[in-house]
């Protein structure tokens, strides 16, 4: 399923920890998710229960919860970036022989933050949900770097700054944007999202049911010898 490619697709650009908040799925991930808890990759919240399950403000809160665990955990466990795609949003670096966690370190690494452009991708005129790899079978798209709603990228201890990124006021946009400005989308052309909305029943079931689980990715910096 796509919980399975989206670890996969992101392990091979170099991400090596996830962390999903699970806020009311009806589809089971933890039968999908149990191996790769087991594995280490994977941190799995339930918050199925909470009393604003299925809400933005919980999302959010949850991604500030996040954001800052993985600050304070950032410099022992050798985490340098953290990002907020969605298990339909796969993240990649747009440079010939380079991971995402390459070009990230190569060029970034004194930025607070990054705003990244999504490249929507369609159904490719499938009705019912196909057999394969998401990210292979669906191949009509957008033109790249055109949507008005980038998602973020944030580098928990970016160098020669005295200050980071501390907030999150949306996935699109941190509070304190204006202090510690984030290098804007149309400045970035060799790291991109594709965004995939799939077959249209997939997507009438999305817009129809917004308690999908939601994914917290976690990239480890190219700079430790074990996580890459």
């Amino acid at each position: 399923g796509i919980i399975d490619e989206h670890i996969a697709f992101h392990w091979a650009q170099g991400v090596r920890k996830f962390i999903i908040y699970d806020d009311g799925s009806t589809d089971n991930p933890w039968s999908v998710l149990e191996k790769y808890v087991a594995l280490g990759i994977v941190e799995y919240h339930d918050l199925a229960e909470h009393w604003q399950a299925n809400s933005v403000a919980l999302q959010l809160e949850m991604m500030n919860e996040c954001f800052t665990t993985f600050r304070e955990r950032g410099p022992e466990e050798g985490i340098r970036w953290v990002m907020f795609p969605d298990l339909d949003e796969f993240v990649l670096s747009s440079v010939p022989g380079e991971t995402l966690s390459d070009t990230l370190n190569a060029k970034y690494k004194g930025e607070a933050c990054l705003q990244i452009a999504r490249t929507w991708y369609g159904s490719s005129f499938y009705h019912q949900k196909p057999v394969g790899l998401v990210t292979e079978t669906y191949l009509l798209a957008s033109p790249d770097y055109a949507d008005g709603y980038p998602k973020l990228i944030a580098n928990i201890y970016p160098e020669n700054v005295t200050r980071n990124a501390t907030a999150l006021y949306s996935v699109h946009n941190f509070v304190n944007q204006t202090e510690i400005p984030c290098v804007l989308k149309n400045a970035i052309r060799d790291v991109r999202i594709n965004h995939y909305l799939r077959s249209l029943e997939e997507y009438d079931s999305k817009a129809v049911h917004t308690n999908n689980p939601v994914s917290y990715t976690h990239l480890r910096s190219h700079e430790t010898d074990s996580y890459l």
